[in-house]
Order: structure tokens, then sequence, then C-alpha cells
């Protein structure tokens, strides 16, 4: 929708544009400028700023205009829109029949060009293949197939291939496996991994209660990954990466994609807490988590607008690069009226980093200074009365329906620590009913100082009727604080001994999550802090009350009539000036066969007990025995003293009998400089020392090098096991340095057909071998003749001797067959003084020496002159070249002088009429 701004003269002001709810959302994958939502499309310059009239955001085209109902679908409009290597865009439409069908995005709209999916099971990736995927339900092993473009018809229809399987689960789905029916496309990394997503929710051992996100390559899971809270999980969104399944959400996530090496997805989450959430997470190509962003609800309304960062149903969206920067686009049902666009940036700044982390023993207990009320209850289940400490009443759980139950159970607000929340709700049908659960926190008396700490949810939105208390209970069940709820929706106040400790209009976003909370005494100060708000100093509650021998927490509510009251505690410690030490830290070596207790008030407060028998004072290090003792057979305690407790009881491990294997064998060779070791335990029993460093794992053969070490420079043992001992040290033998000689030099002439090998150790150290046969001592220089022989024909080697290796083998080259042309052909002309050769080979190839000069290239026809010049005056000859000799010499024949004498002499008589001639 659109809405024009005229003036009062009917002059155009501006215009504002709303999407209203949208479920379609898509960029060009190969063009980032290119931004569709539904059907519209506009053009985006990311080097402006986002500003209504600068020409950041332009609407340039409807393409709906020709679109029909049975291939339309308000989730999938121009679904993977992109442009192909033939400058074209191209895009999905959702059919009737339940195929994909390939639509072409042309300058005169949409064209349907009848290129069909077998099924909806189809994605269209930024470089025109299409990915598809079977065997996606439990029990299944799950594909994942390629349909790679091979190139266009006359019409611009894209061609494909035959489908490739790129990748397959190595064992079928189980309900841990990231694995459902979700696809999507741009779901693999630049490694060429395939990012599987799984947006399950279930939590019935199927699907959805393992991980969401896995990275599997050809066979092989590389990572899971985004793991599950659990069904009945009430607490904040997962802020770690998880996957909540729990909350009351419906449908979870539909959006996840991959880019370079990230992986993201939106987690919509709809009906969760009875709302919606927009959260984004962000993971690396190795599974780790790198970020959050997004809100969730719920919101107060009608007095908030939109949330930002706030979307309905961000079920589609695409991620692009754009420089160094990358952009998520999403829709948006119900928030806000346009498309969300997030700028994510510095992801180029990720670096990873391994580091290898080695158990060197166990920890010492830490002692800790309070009790930890939570602990010793169960995982995600009702609370039994008189368990770790804690009672209710009634004792038992009921259901009987929406407005009368009464439950107290576990974990509903954490879901990886067992017991760390209560959530106590009661829903009574009929006024009157008071409901109670209780921690008994010991017997104390004459407590100076002492402390209550841990979180605390108000869950329901008002407490108008009946009340919600916090007590601490002295010895005599009289009141010494009292935390107690007030306020009328939407407001919220929270009292401390009647005096005010929280008024807070309008905040119920803010109590009805988990908050911290202490209750402290301080001699006769009671200091009672919520949250961020002030502390208060308050009086006892019940002036009779002995506020130094605190006895029970206990959180009671009561209701006149229907109205309900729901808390959640968690995390609830208990400190005293009366302290509970740790268990002594015991240190067993079943090797050494001792046992020895320490801790931090000195070995003297330690108490030992052998085989059941009485507690004494511990002696020293218990010296075992090589002999069978079960777990338990020694117990430790510290003793009790003024203000301070026993500690728990700590047990000693089991003690075995050791027996002592052989040292392992050693297999050492001096000329392959290779070192290892066996053992009929295995290899992986071996443990290896270098140079007198400490001992590691034996990997396997050790590869010495050509260098010396002495005997002893590696040591090996089998590492000691249950019930098994170290075996004795075996010493390396000594290895020596080997030297290499250079290869024989090889002296071959192709036209003396010989062929001679050197070296500075002699010829007698020189071994050949003949057309592959075996080596032989080298004879000396070998006769070729005039016969073919390829390169390598011939193979030389020196011997190997003592502290010396064989040297590389050198190969002879080819000798070729060489033959001897014609002499060339000559014409002599003695009456011009010309003197030609000629060959068939050509002129290039003749030589000519001139009254016994050396011979150089023939030039071409020679002008003798009209000189004299003896026979051979010239010599002719062809000149060698590879497989070819000289030819034989030919010379010229005599060239003579030419004379010329006078004219005749003329005697002409013109009266006889007469003319005579003479001459000598």
């Amino acid at each position: 929708m659109r809405a024009l701004h005229y003036s009062s003269t009917g002059v155009f002001i501006e215009q504002t544009m709303n999407m209203g709810y949208h479920y379609s959302v898509a960029v060009d994958q190969n063009n980032p400028n290119r931004v569709f939502c539904n059907y519209l499309e506009f053009a985006v310059d990311y080097s402006k700023p986002l500003l209504p009239n600068n020409g950041s955001w332009t609407l340039v085209k409807n393409w709906a205009y020709n679109i029909v109902g049975t291939k339309d679908d308000q989730f999938a409009r121009l679904k993977g829109v992109t442009t192909l290597s033939n400058n074209r865009t191209y895009a999905l439409a959702r059919r009737s029949d339940f195929k994909w069908e390939v639509i072409e995005l042309t300058a005169t709209g949409l064209r349907f060009t009848g290129v069909l999916t077998p099924h909806l099971g189809y994605t269209l990736e930024k470089n025109g293949d299409m990915r598809t995927a079977g065997n996606l339900l439990l029990g299944q092993q799950p594909f994942f197939k390629n349909l790679p473009l091979t190139g266009f018809n006359g019409s611009g229809n894209p061609k494909y291939g035959n489908e490739i399987i790129i990748a397959t689960s190595p064992t079928a789905i189980t309900g841990q496996d990231p694995v459902s029916e979700n696809l999507g496309a741009n779901r693999y990394l630049s490694n060429g991994s395939i990012i599987t997503f799984s947006n399950a929710n279930y939590d019935d051992g199927a699907s959805g209660n393992g991980f969401h996100l896995g990275i599997l390559k050809a066979n092989k899971w590389l990572a899971k990954f985004s793991g599950s809270t659990y069904k009945q999980y009430a607490g904040e969104f997962p802020a770690n990466g998880d996957f909540d399944i729990g909350n009351g959400v419906g449908y979870t996530s539909d959006f996840a994609s991959a880019i370079d090496n990230s992986i993201f997805y939106i987690y919509n989450g709809e009906f969760w807490k009875n709302s919606q959430t927009n959260k984004i997470n962000h993971y690396y190509s190795n599974g780790l988590f790198l970020g959050q962003a997004g809100v969730t609800g719920p919101f107060s309304y009608p007095s908030d607008d939109a949330a930002p960062m706030m979307a309905g149903n961000a079920k589609t969206g695409q991620i692009v690069k754009v420089a160094d920067d990358y952009y998520l686009y999403h829709c948006d049902e119900s928030f806000h009226g346009g498309v969300h666009r997030w700028k994510i940036s510095g992801l180029s700044t990720i670096q990873e980093q391994i580091v290898p982390v080695v158990k060197l023993g166990n920890p010492p207990q830490q002692a800790s200074d309070y009790v930890n009320l939570m602990e010793g209850l169960p995982f995600a289940s009702t609370l039994k009365t008189n368990t770790a400490g804690w009672t209710r009443n009634p004792k038992d759980d009921y259901n009987n329906n929406y407005s009368d139950r009464w439950q107290v159970v576990t974990n509903k607000t954490t879901y990886k620590v067992a017991g760390a929340d209560l959530r106590i709700t009661n829903y009574p049908n009929t006024g009157g009913l008071t409901r109670e659960v209780a921690r008994n926190l010991g017997s104390n008396s004459n407590l100076i100082n002492w402390k209550i700490s841990g979180e605390v949810a108000y869950i329901e939105p008002e407490e108008r009727y009946g009340y919600n208390y916090m007590d601490v209970l002295d010895g005599q069940g009289k009141v010494i604080v009292r935390v107690n709820r007030g306020g009328i929706y939407p407001n919220f106040s929270l009292y401390a001994n009647n005096s005010t400790l929280v008024n807070a209009p309008n905040q119920l976003s803010i109590v009805s999550k988990l908050q911290p909370f202490s209750i402290e005494v301080l001699d006769t100060d009671i200091i009672i802090k919520y949250a961020n708000y002030p502390f208060v100093t308050v009086s006892k509650y019940d002036n009779s009350a002995d506020i130094k021998s605190p006895k029970t927490l206990k959180f009671s509510s009561y209701s006149p009539n229907t109205a309900s009251h729901v808390i959640d505690i968690a995390n609830l410690k208990f400190y005293s000036s009366v302290t509970t030490p740790s268990a002594p830290t015991l240190t067993a070596d079943d090797d050494a066969n001792t046992l020895s207790a320490s801790h931090a008030l000195g070995d003297a407060e330690i108490l030992v007990s052998e085989n059941g028998s009485a507690f004494t004072t511990y002696p020293a290090t218990i010296n075992v025995g090589n002999v069978a003792r079960p777990a338990g057979y020694w117990k430790f305690k510290t003793k009790s003293a003024p203000q301070r407790n026993e500690s728990a009881v700590v047990s000693s491990p089991e003690f075995t009998v050791a027996t002592t294997p052989n040292p392992p064998t050693l297999a050492a060779d001096e000329v392959a400089n290779t070192l290892t070791a066996s053992h009929a335990l295995g290899t992986l029993e071996i443990l290896v020392s270098e140079n007198g460093n400490a001992f590691i794992p034996y990997l396997g053969t050790i590869n010495v090098g050509n260098v010396a070490r002495p005997a002893g420079y590696w040591k090996f043992k089998t590492k000691s096991a249950p019930q098994r001992n170290e075996s004795a040290v075996v010493g390396s033998p000594e290895f020596t340095v080997t030297t290499t000689p250079n290869a024989p030099t090889l002296t071959a002439d192709d036209a003396a057909n010989t062929l001679s090998a050197s070296h500075a150790l002699g010829s007698t150290e020189i071994l050949v071998s003949e057309n592959g046969n075996a080596f032989t001592p080298y004879a000396g220089t070998i006769n070729v003749g005039n016969l073919a022989r390829p390169a390598g024909y011939w193979k030389f080697k020196t011997k190997s001797a003592p502290q010396r290796n064989e040297s590389d083998v050198v190969n002879s080259p080819e000798f070729t067959v060489t033959t001897t042309p014609n002499a060339p052909t000559l014409t002599a002309d003695d009456a011009a003084n010309t003197l030609t050769a000629s060959h068939a080979l050509g002129t290039l190839e003749i030589l000519v020496s001139e009254n016994g000069n050396a011979f150089t290239s023939y030039p071409g026809t020679i002008n003798v002159g009209n000189v004299a010049r003896a026979a051979g005056y010239w010599k002719f000859k062809i000149k060698s070249a590879p497989q070819r000799n000289e030819s034989d010499v030919v010379s010229s024949p005599a060239f003579t002088v030419t004379t010329t004498p006078n004219a005749p002499t003329l005697t002409a008589d013109d009266a006889a009429n007469t003319l005579t001639a003479s001459h000598a």
C-alpha cells in the first residue's frame, strides 16, 4: 500500500509505502542490488544511507500482473531469484500440483518456461544448479543431490544434466541428527560442505530433541551443533546458540543459510511464550557459535510501539555480500510494514585458533563457602517430598484442569544443569487453599552473619488475590524475613518485612524473568536486594524470631478464590558463619601403589577409615602394595571443629594388581634409516622418548634420516593401564651417517658411436645395466655401433659400500643411426667462367673450400673469371647433421684462359669494285 501526500493546491509532496504482512522476501543471488518483496522489485544503492528520497531504495517493478493462482504461493514468491551466466534472471514458482516451475523475469513480465521439478524438494542455487535431498525421515539414510545446470536452449530455458549424489549421512537418521524436511538454498560452505538444518521441535526421542545444525561432507559428519532445550523448558531464550523447543513454541524456524564461512538461521518462534521471537543465530564454519541478534516477546500492548528488530514469522530471507559487508533481508508478518535489513560487518576479521587441551590430572576440589540448596534435585522432574532437604505440602502433584493444579517441578527455566531451578504452580479452583514448599537450612544457632541468595521470577501478570510469600523461619517456625509481591496489573510491587522493596509500574517484562535476589543478615541488620533496585534494610518480621538461627526457607501461596500463583526460583545458596569444608583431595597412583590425602586445612585435620573400621587420624601417604583393593576401601573426611562441620566423605578409588609386560620389540634399518617398534598389545600402547625428552605416544615408524644417532637416542616402553605396569625401557641401536655419492659422469659420442662413464671413486666402482638387465661391473668405453639406442638403454650407478649408499642412476642419452649423403653435383662452364653446385638436400647444406682454405657455406654460383684455375681449386661437400655424416668431397674441374685476337684486315677497291679480308 502506498500513501501519496499532496498539498492543498494539489501539488505532490511525497509518498510513503507500507508492505503490510508479507511472507516472501528474496534478493537476486548474483545481483544484490535487486531486492524483492512478494512480487515487487526494489533497486537498492548500498553506497547511500537509507533515507526516504535519496535513491537508496527505489520501487522499480511489479511482477505480479500476469501471475495466476495455480502458480502462486504467498510463502514462496520469486523463490531463489538469481541472474545466471546468460545474463537473464530466473526464479521458481510453486504450482498447485506441488512442483516448482522455472520462471524468467523478462522485460515484458514473467515468462513461464515449462521447466518443472519432480516435487517441491528442490532449491535454485546461485550458479543455476538445483539441489534436492531424500530419505529425510527417522530411520532412513539421507542423501543430498545436485542437478547441474548444463546450458540453455534457444528460448533461454535452463537445461539440466543428471542428478549427482554429493553427500550422504554415514548412518540412518536418529533423533539426535540435524536433518529434517526443511530444505533451503545456499546451505553449503566455500569448502563444499553441506549445511543440514532441522526445525523440528518434538521431544519424543524421534526428532527435534537433538542437534539442529550439522556440517556434512561426502559421507561424514564434520560437526553437529545447536542442541535442543526440552519440551517443558520455560526459561529465557538460549543465549549460547542452542535451539529452544520449549516455551510452548509452535513453528520454530524456516530460514537457514550459509555464506562464505558463516552460518545463520532465524528463529521466528511462533507462539513462544504466547508471543513470537525474531532471533538470529550466527555460527562459524566449524560449528562454533559466534553471536546472536534480535529480540523476543512478549511485549506490553497496547502501550508499546512495534519493538525494534522484531518481526513476525520471518520465514523467508536472503543473505548477500556487498564489498566486505553482508546483508540479511527477511520478511515480517505483523510488526513492521516493510522488509527488514540487517548489516553484518567484520566477518573477515574472524580467525580460528586451535588450542590443544591436555588433561594433566584431576583439579583439586575447591572448598565452597555456601550450601547449594538446589543440589541433589532431579532433572526435569516432579519434586518428591523429602528430596535433598526439600519438603512440600500437599506432597503430590495434581492437574485436574487448568484452574485446579498443584505442581512443583524442576528445570523449567534451566536445561543443562540438573535441578538448578523449581517452578511452584498453585491454581486452586476454590478459595482458602494454602500450598507450601520448604528447604531445610540445617541446624544453625548463634550465626552472626548469614545470607540466602538466588533468583526469582513471578510468572503471573498480577497478584491482587491472596499472597505468595518467601519466608525465612527460625528454629521455632517464626518468620525472620518475609518477601511478598503486590501490585495490580500492569504494575509490580515487592515488599520485604512490610517495607517497599520495589514499586515498578509497567515492569512485568522484568519481574517475569529470573532476577537475582539476596537476604543477608549482618549482626542485627537485615538487608534485602532484588534485581538492580536499591537494597533496603529492615527489621525482623516477627520481633520474637531468633535472627541468628535460620532454619527453613519456605515458599507459600494462598488464594481466597480461583486466582493463581506461579513462582520460579533458581540457584539458591545459603551462606553461614558455620562452614562445611570440602572433602579431602585424594591422589591415587595405581602404578606406584600409593594413596595420599590433602586439604587446605592441613593433613592434621584429615580422618581416615580403612575397610569399614572407625575413622582415625590420617598418618601420611598410604603404601597400598600391589594388591587389589575395591573402591571405598579407604574413606576420608575432615574432622569437625568450632564453627566448622565435618566435610563430606570421599572414597578411595579401586586399586588393582598390576602385571609388567615385556618391552617393545625394535626393528632398525640403517640403510633405509628407519626405526620401528611393535608389541603384542598393539602400537597404541607404546610410548617413545627422543633424546631424553618426555615419553609421548608412539605414532609409527620413525624416519631417522641420514644422521648419526647414538644408541639409546630413542627409548621405548609400553604405557601403564589398569592392572598393568609400564614395561621396562628399551633403547634404540646406534645409527650412522651414510653418504650418497654423485652419479657417474657419462661421455657420449653419437658420431663416433662410443659411450664412456667416469667417477671420482674410479671406474671399478661403477655398475652398468644394458637394456633393463641386471647391473654388472663397468668394463670400459662401450662401442655402441651405428645403431639406434633409446635414452636409458644403458644405466649407470656407483655401487654401495660400508657407510656409502649407491648413487642415483644416470641414463645414457639416445644414440641414432647416421647416414652419409652423396657428394654435391657440380656444373662447370669454362666459356662462361661459372661453377655451380647442387644437391637434393638443398644448397644450404653445401660447404665449399677455395684453394685449400676452410670449408664455408656455399653462397651460390661462383663467377670464376677468365683466369686459369687448376682442377680441385674448389672443393665441395655436404655438411653433417643429426643422424647424418658429411658427404665425400668433390673437386672442381680445371678452368682455362680464353684470348681475343685482332679483327681481320680489309682491302677495298672501289674502282675495281672488290673487297678482300686477311688475318695473321
